[in-house]
């Protein structure tokens, strides 16, 4: 399975939410697909890990992007790097220390588990730090992939529940998320041959000066 795949949804606790209208429904759509341009254009030029996560959840959250937050936790060696936009760091700070730790909230374990989105249509419910600031929010979540395949983190974006579309909205997030992992195997890939390099490099070095001892 790979996060192109649709995992499932949670069930919405409340009452349904008003059905869209086609322009409401259009509008949403456009928003999203521009997002997603945004994120496209910088995994293109960003070079550093720490900055393409920030920039990434800040295309994400921006005003006419469709979702109103986004975060991202990630495996990075043996660090958790950690990034979100459309919150106060205040109110981050509790689920970021979660991150670290390893104590997913349920959408992200969902999608990391299984290696497909996940859409929780009631994240207000749900065992995460910012789930009663989201009521009548929902939450998406898709796995981000390493260069062996495995999901190393997470993306997540929270939408108002009443534009979410299911599927539509399932797909267009999981290749977004893909791309975003794609890049990131790109930049981890870029880091150990420079690594290597450097490595090298100094192993030159030192021979060189055995060499000069005599």
């Amino acid at each position: 399975m790979t996060s192109k795949d649709h995992l499932g949804e949670s069930p919405r606790a409340g009452p349904d939410a008003p059905s869209l209208s086609a322009q409401e429904s259009y509008s949403h759509t456009i928003a999203v697909l521009q997002a997603a341009r945004c994120v496209h254009r910088l995994l293109t030029r960003e070079r550093d890990v720490q900055r393409l996560l920030e920039r990434t959840c800040a295309c994400l959250a921006s005003p006419r992007s469709g979702y109103v937050a986004a975060w991202i936790g990630l495996r990075h060696g043996d660090r958790t790097l950690c990034a979100a936009a459309g919150f106060r760091k205040d109110a981050f700070a509790p689920l970021e220390a979660r991150l670290i730790a390893g104590d997913y909230p349920p959408c992200a374990s969902q999608a990391l588990e299984h290696g497909a989105v996940f859409i929780s249509r009631d994240p207000g419910a749900c065992d995460c730090p910012l789930a009663e600031r989201y009521r009548g929010h929902a939450a998406i979540a898709a796995p981000l992939g390493g260069l062996d395949g495995e999901p190393k983190g997470v993306l997540c974006a929270a939408l108002p529940e009443r534009v979410l579309d299911g599927p539509g909205e399932a797909a267009v997030f999981a290749e977004l998320a893909e791309d975003v992992a794609f890049a990131l195997a790109n930049l981890e890939h870029e880091e150990a041959l420079a690594g290597e390099r450097q490595r090298l490099e100094e192993q030159v070095r030192q021979t060189e000066k055995m060499e000069a001892l005599g």
